[in-house]
């Protein structure tokens, strides 16, 4: 049987001139500056407890904090399960042009899909390997600069260190089960990772923690980019961010349309992925 495949696969190497799927990461551009710093009009003692009081009350998911008003400095751990709300981390295109119809597929790196990779002859189509990510978590420390200016104002600088961690599998075609990699990248507030994938905050809690600093029941600004329309039928789809049409799409909530922060989001809610 091996040998039947090894003969068939050197067949379509050296006679048929086979056509592969190939798989590509295309990193995010880093466009926008992030606001990191607010000139507070409250006294510093009633700025440390607004920050305090909103990360104790569920602000983000906070494993531990630390840190006192007289160093001015709090430091906040978390770890979170959605990092598609909080970070960029550009997308992987698969082209598959040795099937009969031939196709490009662009996803979020930060979706757990799997990328089969074929190679195609006149005997039919083999598949060589395929790959896939999940298990995805975003962990950090955010450090909060909370300084007092004089009396009656504060200034609040803030910095978020990341670390996305997550699984890689890959399976051979013969293997039986996906060998699994743990890889985890590292970022910051102003500074994205190096190396794959290129990972870029989206600014969200950032933002937040300097409206927590002016008010204790801010909310967590979650940037809710996914796209749900309604179609004749009832039916409901979503336009991620990197869809070729996402641009001309119009959200209409007087018709059932609706903002999703996540494609995990939409897709729990009963959405279903727009076709490309």
């Amino acid at each position: 049987m091996l040998l039947t495949r090894a003969a068939a696969l050197l067949f379509c190497f050296f006679v048929a001139g086979c056509l592969s799927s190939a798989v590509n990461y295309d990193q995010p551009e880093k466009t926008d500056v992030i606001p990191s710093e607010r000139v507070v009009f409250l006294p510093q003692q009633q700025v440390w407890s607004n920050v305090v009081n909103g990360l104790k009350a569920g602000f983000i998911p906070v494993t531990s904090m630390r840190g006192t008003p007289a160093d001015g400095l709090l430091l906040a751990d978390f770890s979170l399960d959605d990092p598609e709300s909080f970070s960029e981390c550009g997308a992987v295109t698969t082209s598959y042009a040795g099937e009969r119809n031939p196709r490009v597929v662009s996803t979020p790196f930060l979706s757990p899909e799997t990328y089969p990779v074929y190679r195609t002859s006149v005997l039919g189509i083999q598949r060589i390997d395929a790959a896939r990510r999940g298990d995805f978590r975003l962990t950090g420390t955010a450090n909060i600069v909370i300084s007092p200016i004089d009396e009656r104002q504060t200034l609040v600088s803030i910095k978020v260190n990341y670390k996305l961690n997550y699984n890689h599998y890959t399976q051979t075609e013969l293997a039986p089960t996906a060998t699994v990699e743990p890889r985890s990248v590292e970022f910051s507030t102003h500074y994205g990772s190096t190396g794959e994938p290129v990972c870029y905050s989206k600014g969200a809690i950032e933002i937040s923690l300097l409206d927590l600093s002016e008010n204790s029941n801010a909310q967590l600004l979650r940037p809710c980019l996914v796209k749900g329309v309604t179609r004749p039928g009832s039916v409901k789809v979503y336009y991620a961010p990197e869809h070729p049409r996402y641009e001309i799409i119009r959200v209409t909530e007087s018709r059932g349309g609706l903002w999703f922060c996540s494609v995990g989001q939409a897709e729990a809610a009963g959405w279903v992925a727009a076709e490309r």
